[in-house]
């Protein structure tokens, strides 16, 4: 997370840095989100140097006053719990961090989360590195599941760019320990025929469904990995399997050549032992 060149957030070492003394970065811009399950926003830090820090709860309401009505707290512990107010919960603009102490200071990001005191549940928004603020809204899960706000670089998050939410299909993936895509390796046009046990492509579909980069994200392999959950991608032609490494080719069909149809078709390098 960037403002120009100056870096508010790094994603792969997870500091984030106050640049400026009551700056109003980094944070999760919300768009009057409905938090009215929730009753705290909890804010999770690695703060060894005791940077003072406030996590403020803005809402999309003015007061009498004709000020914007926020909920605030400060401190410089490791953990940081803003009780959320309960006339305008409903309607969260925006959350984000500001330094008491003269910039620049640094701490670490461990996680940030709704909860509810009594269910405690939780719901997930993504901040993607790269952009000052970027909310990514997500459908509400089940009750007992517990997702978290979570600054992560664009290969990592689960996000939803599309004006909707993805469903439960982050729900059902987080927890399932065996994950399996079926799908096609190609599409639009791809003609396949199966004879005597053997697959032969009898023309290539002109959209690859492997691909280096993507639009928007939904499952996170990283977390996957790190759950160890079992995910398998099985196609007309073969079967991946993801490891810490990328993906592992563990299965070619009979009559699959697997350089010509599988490997030379792959913007990737992938593991495969014949």
């Amino acid at each position: 997370m960037k403002d120009g060149e100056t870096v508010w957030y790094d994603a792969t070492t997870k500091i984030i840095t106050f640049h400026e003394k009551w700056s109003y970065r980094p944070g999760w811009w919300l768009g009057s989100k409905d938090c009215s399950d929730y009753d705290d926003f909890v804010l999770e830090i690695e703060n060894s140097d005791k940077v003072n820090v406030q996590v403020v709860v803005e809402y999309d309401a003015k007061g009498d006053d004709g000020k914007t009505i926020c909920s605030t707290a400060m401190g410089t512990d490791n953990k940081i719990t803003v009780p959320l107010n309960a006339d305008h919960k409903n309607v969260v603009r925006q959350i984000y961090l500001q330094c008491a102490d003269d910039a620049p200071k640094t701490v670490t990001f461990k996680s940030a989360y709704f909860q509810n005191a009594v269910k405690h549940t939780e719901v997930e928004l993504t901040l993607v590195e790269g952009h000052t603020i970027l909310a990514s809204e997500f459908d509400k899960y089940a009750d007992d599941t517990k997702v978290k706000l979570s600054f992560e670089n664009t290969t990592d998050p689960y996000v939803s760019r599309n004006g909707w939410g993805i469903g439960g299909f982050a729900n059902i993936t987080a927890k399932t320990p065996t994950v399996v895509f079926c799908m096609s390796f190609n599409a639009k046009g791809l003609t396949v025929s199966q004879k005597s046990g053997e697959i032969t492509i009898e023309k290539e579909g002109s959209v690859p469904k492997f691909v280096e980069h993507v639009s928007s994200i939904s499952f996170s392999s990283k977390r996957a990995i790190e759950n160890g959950q079992k995910v398998l991608y099985v196609t007309e032609r073969c079967v991946f399997r993801l490891t810490p490494k990328g993906l592992k080719l563990i299965e070619v069909y009979p009559g699959i050549d697997a350089k010509r149809d599988i490997l030379d078709q792959l913007p990737f390098e992938v593991e495969y032992k014949q």
